[in-house]
């Protein structure tokens, strides 16, 4: 029996494994799946069984929902179709998927058995990667920032050359309110229904908002002055195509480390194939399209310098602490991250190679890119806010 950790639910693993199956062991991360680690004498390999069920999930979802409000059951149908269709020069980069399965299964809402519901599940199998994650290399091994921007270059290189050369497509129509304002604005109304004494009109609706000791315009001030045409022109991207559109490096597995920490010994080079990456649970949900449609803006795939200069991966290891108080009529929110951070050392100076990761990862300052996307720059930073952000320290202007 299997005790979920949010509820007083208990699963019975059996429901889920299939005749001359072995459990090896539990996946853990953020995603709502119940992620399963198996043997089976009909496979050479171990693989993975993804589960996403309505029993299971923490927060009630509407099955007819989209975008931001698609459930997570309907996000894994998508993303088995995203690996399923990928272009043949794609997929050594993904994980293989076999089957997938959605049923209705009909249980107690609860231990008391009081009341039996129907609840909705998808079940897909997919092939296991080995290796380590790069937040987790990261974390353990602690490479001299050098060392994680020669990663990053790799992993940008990758997307750019196998990855976002795909389904390339000019744009005939805007796509910035639809793709990030409204999506912004429904994410922000999410958390208030959520979280409501957290997300509360001192912290959402006033005009300013202090951030360690640096006053800025609050969200919607912020939106409501980018969503001018004067900037809308700046923002909007002139093209779309394949993406993997979720590269925060949880999601990033190098599956052959050697030549990684060779480099940190030695200060030798490696190449993306070298070093064997893999990008693991795809997004699956692009503008106005997805699954094995899937296209946007190539923007979405810098996350790597959203998880160190940004401090994402700091906050998603819970290594900080965060107060909140009022200063001159508004929020103050300060962040101290902790001394046992173990990305600290790792990211200390990645902003001093911004400019080397992303000239050597996606060409930016080439004719041909800048003749494509002028404002990338510009467009960057509106897509992961750096509260730091100052263009001498990632070398100067372009």
């Amino acid at each position: 029996m299997y005790r979920t950790k949010k509820s007083e639910l208990e699963i019975d693993l059996r429901e889920y494994l299939h005749s001359g199956e072995k459990l090896i062991s539990f996946g853990s991360g953020g995603s709502e799946a119940l992620v399963l680690f198996l043997k089976s004498r009909n496979r050479k390999n171990i693989f993975v069984r993804k589960i996403l069920s309505e029993k299971l999930v923490s927060a009630r979802w509407g099955r007819s929902g989209n975008g931001t409000m698609t459930p997570p059951f309907k996000k894994a149908i998508l993303q088995y179709k995203y690996l399923k269709g990928l272009p043949n020069g794609v997929t050594p980069y993904f994980p293989k998927v076999y089957k997938l399965t959605e049923r209705v299964i009909s249980d107690y809402c609860n231990q008391n058995k009081a009341k039996k519901k129907n609840f909705f599940e998808v079940i897909y199998d997919e092939e296991f990667i080995g290796g380590m994650e790069v937040s987790t290399f990261i974390a353990h091994y602690k490479p001299p920032s050098k060392v994680v921007a020669q990663l990053y270059v790799e992993i940008l290189r990758c997307l750019k050359e196998k990855i976002h050369s795909q389904r390339k497509k000019v744009l005939t129509s805007r796509t910035i309110h639809e793709a990030y304002f409204s999506k912004i604005k429904k994410r922000l109304e999410i958390s208030r229904i959520t979280a409501p004494r957290v997300f509360n009109k001192s912290i959402l609706d006033s005009k300013y908002i202090w951030i360690n000791g640096k006053k800025y315009l609050n969200i919607y001030p912020l939106l409501k002055k980018l969503e001018t045409k004067e900037f809308v022109k700046i923002l909007e991207p002139s093209f779309h195509g394949l993406v993997m559109g979720d590269t925060n490096t949880e999601n990033i597995k190098i599956t052959n480390i050697k030549p990684v920490l060779r480099a940190m010994k030695s200060g030798t080079s490696f190449s993306y194939d070298e070093i064997g990456i893999k990008f693991l649970d795809p997004r699956a949900i692009g503008f106005d399209s997805s699954g094995d449609e899937t296209v946007d803006d190539y923007m979405y795939d810098n996350k790597p310098l959203h998880n160190s200069w940004a401090n994402y991966d700091a906050i998603h290891g819970e290594y900080f602490e965060l107060s909140v108080a009022k200063k001159a009529r508004f929020p103050k929110i300060t962040i101290k991250y902790s001394k046992n951070n173990p990305y600290k050392k790792s990211y200390k100076d990645i902003k001093h190679h911004f400019k080397y990761i992303m000239e050597a990862g996606w060409d930016v300052s080439s004719p041909k890119h800048m003749n494509n996307d002028p404002y990338w720059l510009i467009r960057f930073v509106f897509i992961v806010p750096l509260w730091e952000q100052n263009p001498r320290l990632a070398g100067g202007p372009f």
